[in-house]
């Protein structure tokens, strides 16, 4: 490419009217004029001149033709690629736009390649999550949600074989600095995802050719803290209560202003109250008090089972009764609605391990029973406007039961039943604690559940009871108080030797001796000293 700079005007001459152009004598003043630049380069139609006024500075003229050099530097001699690059710059800058920059002539022409167009990032994310149809609703949502929000507008404009660890750790800088203008902060867990996203895509990659190595697989992340769970103490809850008081009268005292009128807690402040930790757990006796409240609620028998049986809240709410076996006493888990967004899905559990069949106690067997007659009654009273879902637990004309719906009305009745606040997930999480603690059996526990692994049941959903512990400890304190100690294996040890201390103070209470108190510089190598000659 030949270019070279140029200052020109707009001035005219006063007596022919036509423009000086570069010939004005007050281009020698600053202010005057603007630079610009011409240079020669080749397009698919042969060499065209490129002619720009930039600004009054030389710097910007300058800066702007070395632009338009590095430009066509990524052909790296290749004749055909420079002419579709110049025809790019020539169809950016007709009509006075800007110059391409060079993450958009590599994008577009896969200048330097031996390919003549480079995959950029956005373009593989999208092809790739097009031909990911074996996806569950779920997993599809927040695939999607992390390349629209945070994959694409990072990364999307990076070729793909050109995407590098630096970028990745640039994305998840950017994200930690803008999270405190968002709704609702990008936490550990989350970051774990979007990369795991990502990872997941450039695995494929790889497999299909496209790049030679998984960067995400390189990149460090702060692995996500697990919620730790906790009981709802007597402490924790005359905290959570006072808490709850003083909110209701900041918002009495709005409501209300000069009006006399009694305080009360509404369920508004009640649910917004922080918690000790998001992932609370009832006591026996508090779980007591709840199904004795919610007793009389059509779904009672949903909350019982989750509470006795640890289901989860897609699993009950999915459950048909074809799946109910009275005369066994068992259950069998084969499907369960889950909700994404609003919208719900049913289908098969998301493990394997989540397929199982739960043996019921004899109270959940009566609950169940009774639920039934109770539907059956409800179905007559419809009579043709009843929906026959074949679920257990339906709405009223036999529909199928929106899982939030089950959720909003077990906060109504915790609310209505004067206990502190959990989720209706930790009615889960309550079932297996309390299993632990009647069986001490870990894998007991995770067959319930339903899980994987027996680690994540231990580690997850169960909290040790403070009824538990305390019996724990007392009994540790009682094996150590009873024990009888056997003389064959006790032996008598010799007296311990004086400390070099003692040794010192004794020294210096011997009468008639000189120099009794040491001084400063002298005491630590006298202690040593003295340490030496009692060892």
């Amino acid at each position: 490419m030949n270019g070279t700079t140029y200052k020109r005007c707009g001035c005219r001459d006063p007596q022919t009217g036509r423009q000086l152009n570069g010939a004005c004598p007050k281009l020698k003043n600053r202010g005057h004029g603007r630079y610009g630049y011409v240079a020669r380069i080749p397009t698919s139609g042969g060499e065209w001149q490129l002619r720009r006024a930039v600004s009054e500075y030389k710097r910007d003229a300058v800066a702007e033709l070395e632009q338009v050099s590095r430009l066509l530097d990524l052909a790296r001699g290749d004749d055909h690629l420079a002419a579709l690059i110049g025809d790019m710059i020539r169809d950016k800058t007709l009509r006075g736009g800007a110059l391409p920059t060079t993450e958009e002539v590599d994008r577009r022409l896969g200048a330097g390649r031996d390919l003549e167009r480079s995959m950029t990032t956005g373009e593989w994310l999208d092809e790739w999550f097009a031909g990911k149809n074996d996806l569950r609703r779920t997993t599809r949502r927040y695939y999607a949600s992390n390349i629209r929000v945070y994959l694409k507008p990072r990364l999307g404009d990076i070729p793909l074989d050109r995407l590098r660890v630096a970028h990745l750790t640039a994305m998840f800088e950017w994200i930690e600095a803008t999270n405190h203008s968002r709704r609702r902060p990008v936490g550990r867990a989350t970051m774990l995802q979007i990369r795991g996203t990502l990872r997941s895509s450039l695995s494929d990659a790889v497999r299909e050719g496209l790049v030679t190595r998984n960067v995400a697989k390189d990149v460090r992340l702060p692995s996500g803290k697990k919620t730790k769970a906790r009981v709802w103490t007597a402490a924790r809850i005359a905290a959570f209560d006072a808490e709850c008081r003083r909110r209701a009268e900041e918002g009495h005292a709005k409501r209300t202003r000069h009006r006399k009128q009694p305080i009360q807690v509404t369920f508004k402040e009640w649910s917004t109250t922080p918690r000790p930790s998001p992932v609370m757990v009832w006591t026996p006796a508090q779980t007591n008090v709840f199904l004795t409240t919610a007793r009389q609620d059509r779904l009672y028998a949903l909350y019982h089972l989750i509470a006795h049986r640890g289901l989860r809240r897609g699993e009950a709410v999915g459950l048909p009764w074809t799946e109910v076996d009275f005369e066994e006493g068992t259950i069998t888990v084969s499907t369960q609605i889950v909700q994404v967004g609003w919208d719900t899905e049913e289908g098969e559990p998301k493990t394997d391990s989540g397929a199982r069949t739960v043996l019921l106690d004899a109270d959940t067997i009566e609950v169940l029973g009774a639920h039934r007659a109770a539907q059956l009654a409800e179905r007559a009273e419809w009579g043709d406007l009843w929906t026959d879902t074949g679920k257990v637990f339906t709405r009223e004309d036999g529909t199928a039961l929106h899982p939030e719906t089950a959720t909003l009305r077990f906060e109504r009745l915790a609310f209505r039943a004067g206990l502190p606040p959990i989720r209706l997930h930790d009615l889960r999480h309550v079932a297996a604690t309390v299993l632990l603690a009647a069986t001490h059996d870990l894998k007991l526990v995770q067959e319930l559940l339903g899980h994987s692994t027996i680690t994540l049941a231990g580690n997850t959903y169960t909290t040790v009871l403070p009824e538990v512990a305390r019996a724990a400890a007392e009994g540790v304190a009682r094996l150590i108080r009873t024990a009888v100690p056997d003389p064959a294996v006790t032996t008598v040890l010799p007296p311990e030797p004086p400390r070099a201390v003692e040794t010192i103070k004794a020294r210096r209470e011997r009468p008639g001796q000189k120099g009794s108190r040491l001084s400063e510089s002298n005491r630590r190598p006298a202690a040593y000293k003295a340490a030496a000659l009692t060892g």
